[in-house]
Formats: C-alpha cells, structure tokens, sequence
C-alpha cells in the first residue's frame, strides 16, 4: 500500500525480526537497536526527561559508518499518534521518491511491522548549536539583541524553496526544474520556528542551512480531495499559528478550510515573529502593513504582510514571490541558490 525506502540485500535481512524491530544492547557507548537494514547506537535524547525506551525523539549514529542521524519513535497504539506517524511517514517517502529537497528534512529509512507498538522515522540530522529557528530567538532573547534582517530574509527564502517542492514538486535550486505533472500536493499545516531546523552541513552562505520538518501534521491532495483537511487541523495544528480563515470557536475546535494558503500564512509568520522575537505572530500588525516593525526595511514589511493577507484572494502563492527573494537575498551579498 505504501512506497518501500529500498531494501537492503538478503544477506542482511533477519529471517525472524524482533517483535518491536529495535532490538535492544546497553553498551558502554549507550543502547543499540536494529533495523532491518542498519545497527545503531544512541548518543542521547533530544529532550533531557526522556529515556531510549519511551517514545520520542533520540540523536544516534550509524554504528558502521558513524553516520549521526535522528531517530524518531512513535507510539503506534493511539490512533492520533498512529495516524500522524502515517502522515508524515507517507510525505516524506513521496518527497524523497522524487529527489527531495535540501529545504525539507531528509529521510534515512522507515520502519514499522504493521504490529509492534512503535514506528520509527531515521531523519537527517541538524547540527546546528541552537538546532531551530525557536532555539536561535531564545538565544536572540537572552543576548537582547535582534535577529541580521539578511538573516529573516535567508530563512524566508529557504522555506518558500520548501513550499514550492511540496505543492508542486519544483526543486528550485535545480535550474529549470518545473513542476511535477503526477505530484500529489503537501500541505505541511504546522510550520512555526520549532519546525523549522538549522544545519552547517551543505550550507553555502554564512548563515545556516534552513529545513523544514515534522510532518507529523501533513496533508496531501488525496486527503483534501477527499473532505479530510477539517479533520487534520484539528488534530495538530499549533493555536496561535492558524491564519485568519480558520475560526476557532471553542478551544480544541478549529474550524475552515486549509491548504497551500495555510502554509505560505505560517512561512510569513516566523519570519514576522524572528523580527520581533514574539512566541506568535500577530495579525494585525500585518494588516496595518508593519509586521516586522521599524527595524526592519520596507520590502521585508511589504512582503511579509503580503504573504499573512487577511483574504486568500489577496496572499500570493510560494512560486510568486521567488523573483522579490531571490533579489532581496542577492541584494544582502548571500547566495539564493543551494548548490
């Protein structure tokens, strides 16, 4: 039913795998665990309260190759997990299928029996000290100062690249790539700075690599075709992070429809809370045409409320702003393209 990551050869595969696939060694260097394909050894949790055999997300290393990467565990025995892991599983195995992006997070392999209790997701990792764009504020925060404007404008940048694979399939920094005739749309629906990672590998700028991940709230084009992109909002999206056309008359109750719109209003969001080191965007800011404030240049303003539009009629697509981006990042003396 669903794309396999490439199989590894007979020769590696176990004839009876575990029951919960991981397989567990406490060594001295920490716990290791099995895929199908692959040993690993756990360096450490990503967050402190954590143990390896909860579920949660885990930095680990390739025993083999010392490889680090993230492993990320979750509980299949929930529904809502269950569905989430589904949802970001089966994105991000279209994404890779078709060559990915260095703007959205990159998957190593998946795994999941059909029964045991856990699925896994072996994710590229970001190596950046402060690791997301939430990290770098705080630490903005803490130092009183503000975020360089060339900065916002290179995250901008980077996650409108992202924007324009999952909606259409175009890899923009490969020149005249187009998009996809047979790709089915992604919606991400919960971009905010604590999705949106930072990495010195592959960067070419002096500013970290920007990627987007946690896919975990994800929609496709099937799903919206089929009546579902309701029933997903209301299962993950961040409060405070929702655009203007998605009402919520209770807490817990998100009402409306969402889409490629939901995402370009929450890409324009964190660039609006990195200039104002704000935990959430604020609307009418953008309506009155200063979301970044003063600070900040008027191109940066304009585009910013552009993109965080009251109405949908009125909030450009990803691939409409690329021209102002790509002049604005040069402009700065950074690169726009990845190479």
């Amino acid at each position: 039913m669903y794309a396999q990551v490439p199989s590894p050869s007979p020769s590696r595969v176990r004839a009876r795998p575990p029951q919960d696939v991981f397989t567990y060694m406490l060594t001295r260097r920490g716990p290791r665990f099995q895929t199908y394909s692959n040993e690993y050894t756990v360096l450490r949790s990503a967050k402190p309260q954590m143990t390896y055999l909860n579920h949660g997300v885990y930095v680990v290393c390739n025993t083999a190759t010392r490889e680090v990467f993230v492993a990320k565990r979750v509980d299949m025995q929930r529904g809502d997990t269950r569905d989430k892991a589904v949802a970001e599983r089966d994105a991000l195995l279209q994404i890779k299928r078709f060559g990915g992006s260095k703007h959205i997070i990159d998957l190593v392999e998946t795994f999941w029996d059909g029964t045991s209790p856990t699925s896994s997701l072996i994710l590229e990792h970001c190596d950046h000290s402060e690791s997301t764009v939430a990290g770098h504020m705080t630490h903005h925060i803490r130092q009183s100062s503000r975020i360089p404007e060339p900065q916002i404008w290179h995250v901008l940048a980077g996650l409108i690249k992202a924007l324009c694979f999952l909606h259409h399939g175009m890899n923009i920094d490969i020149p005249g790539d187009e998009a996809k005739r047979d790709w089915n749309t992604i919606c991400h629906l919960n971009i905010n700075p604590r999705h949106v990672f930072l990495t010195t590998k592959g960067r070419n700028t002096a500013f970290p690599r920007v990627v987007l991940g946690d896919f975990s709230d994800s929609i496709s084009w099937y799903d919206i075709k089929r009546g579902q992109e309701d029933q997903e909002i209301q299962l993950g999206a961040t409060l405070g992070w929702l655009p203007p056309e998605l009402a919520i008359p209770s807490p817990g109750d998100v009402r409306g429809r969402c889409g490629m719109p939901t995402d370009v209003w929450q890409v324009a969001a964190v660039a609006q809370v990195m200039s104002r080191l704000h935990p959430q965007p604020i609307q009418w800011l953008a309506d009155e045409k200063h979301p970044c404030g003063r600070h900040y240049s008027a191109p940066l303003n304009q585009l910013v409320s552009a993109l965080m539009a009251g109405t949908l009629d009125r909030r450009p697509r990803a691939q409409d702003v690329l021209g102002i981006l790509q002049e604005e990042v040069e402009m700065r003396g950074l690169s726009f393209y990845l190479h």
